[in-house]
């Protein structure tokens, strides 16, 4: 598809506008989309900067207040109001220095802080036992604390039976 302002060059920016029920569509170059007026394309998908409004979306009021000292890597020297402002961090050890500030947004963004990861489709059915069996025990653990002996027994009778899964499949 060509640029519907320049005629010669492939479109590779497609904007659609939706106001009041009617649908406008722009197939653009990117180089016409550039000289646009009117939209500022490259602002819109700044990486960064969303980022960064997502972290302006997570200030405490403590942080707020000028007499607390933003956090600052030791490494590159960058400081917490400068990752916020930016969006990008300066170096590998920035995560440290700024574990607590950037977890919650970690966190918001992609519903946990621990990478769990995907599991390859021969082994992930022992592993995904595994797991099972982790979080069996330590509910059976609980269940034991609280005397809750009758469904204590019967978690104890699923965590054997998936021992036995997990052993059958190691032969």
């Amino acid at each position: 598809m060509l640029c519907e302002e320049c005629k010669i060059n492939v479109a590779t920016v497609h904007m659609t506008k939706i106001i009041n029920g009617s649908k406008d569509e722009i197939h653009l170059c990117e180089t016409c989309a550039r000289e646009r007026k009117d939209e500022d394309f490259e602002a819109a998908f700044d990486i960064p900067k969303l980022l960064a409004s997502l972290l302006d979306m997570n200030i405490d009021k403590q942080q707020n207040q000028p007499s607390v000292a933003s956090p600052k890597c030791q490494n590159c020297g960058m400081t917490y109001s400068d990752f916020r402002r930016t969006g990008k961090l300066g170096c590998g050890r920035c995560y440290d220095a700024f574990r607590n500030n950037i977890l919650p947004l970690i966190k918001r963004i992609h519903g946990n802080t621990r990478h769990e990861g995907k599991l390859p489709k021969r082994s992930g059915g022992v592993i995904n036992r595994k797991r099972e069996l982790k979080r069996k025990r330590s509910v059976l653990k609980q269940m034991i604390i609280e005397e809750k002996f009758e469904k204590a027994a019967i978690l104890r009778d699923e965590i054997k039976k998936i021992e036995e899964d997990i052993n059958e499949n190691r032969r």
